[in-house]
């Protein structure tokens, strides 16, 4: 339920971030992804796709105000999500007993913690990709032990990233989404926010479906190379900002104006 989940959750993004008019063929493709996103059942990825219509709906929105405005309402939309969100740890129990979700989050929160052991271990450069979770054998032994049952993985990216690639590859992927942050802050406050709508929804998927679940290094997954290409997409859009010409490789991407 939850692969479906997070797969209907892309089809959304995809459906809502396409520049044009929203036509009969999309509400149709958004209706059916939705059905589907029902029927799998994953709570998780209920919220997140409410997430994702709240994204859409802000962009839509910012987008009709001119430069400075648009700077003001995205730093107080900031303000109030650090509010909400210390609002959700201080009174978590309650909301999740609203959602039927227990605080272990289905058991995440013990896997999380072994995990975490396991990552102490080996802390500057993890055990290597794929190098962690090989079945009844080497020190995810010692995480099936803790909580009981065969994990397939950290059931966090970030958490995923800190097992296989270290405190230096985790470090690597913060400094590269800080920078797509900042990029897309620029593209935020300029002109071609349209072209800068498809990367944002990018990074925001990027963050939060990996905070209990592994998306980044998943074996053929589709998120990684998102990423990939949503910094890739934020660099060659760099100079529409400012107003440098974009050379013809920014055209395979369509950033054209």
């Amino acid at each position: 339920k939850q692969s479906c989940g997070r797969a209907m959750v892309l089809a959304i993004a995809l459906t809502l971030m396409q520049r044009g008019r929203f036509n009969l063929a999309r509400a149709l493709s958004l209706l059916l992804f939705l059905f589907l996103l029902a029927m799998s059942g994953s709570r998780t990825f209920w919220l997140v796709g409410l997430s994702v219509f709240a994204l859409a709906f802000f962009m839509n929105f910012i987008k009709r105000y001119d430069l400075t405005s648009r700077a003001i309402i995205v730093l107080i939309s900031v303000v109030l999500s650090i509010v909400i969100i210390t609002a959700s740890v201080m009174f978590g129990a309650e909301i999740l007993a609203l959602l039927g979700r227990d605080t272990t989050l289905t058991g995440r929160t013990d896997i999380w913690q072994a995990v975490w052991q396991s990552i102490l271990k080996r802390p500057m450069l993890g055990y290597g990709f794929a190098g962690f979770w090989i079945g009844m054998k080497g020190e995810a032994i010692n995480v099936i032990a803790s909580v009981l049952w065969d994990v397939p993985h950290a059931h966090n990216g970030f958490l995923e990233i800190m097992l296989q690639l270290g405190v230096i590859g985790m470090a690597i992927f913060i400094l590269s989404y800080l920078r797509a942050c900042s990029r897309a802050w620029t593209m935020i406050r300029s002109q071609y926010i349209e072209q800068a709508i498809w990367p944002i929804f990018a990074l925001f998927l990027i963050l939060i479906c990996n905070l209990d679940e592994n998306t980044l290094l998943s074996f053929n997954g589709i998120f990684w190379v998102i990423y990939i290409v949503a910094l890739v997409n934020l660099e060659l859009m760099v100079p529409l900002v400012a107003q440098v010409p974009v050379r013809r490789v920014a055209t395979l991407w369509a950033v054209r104006e």
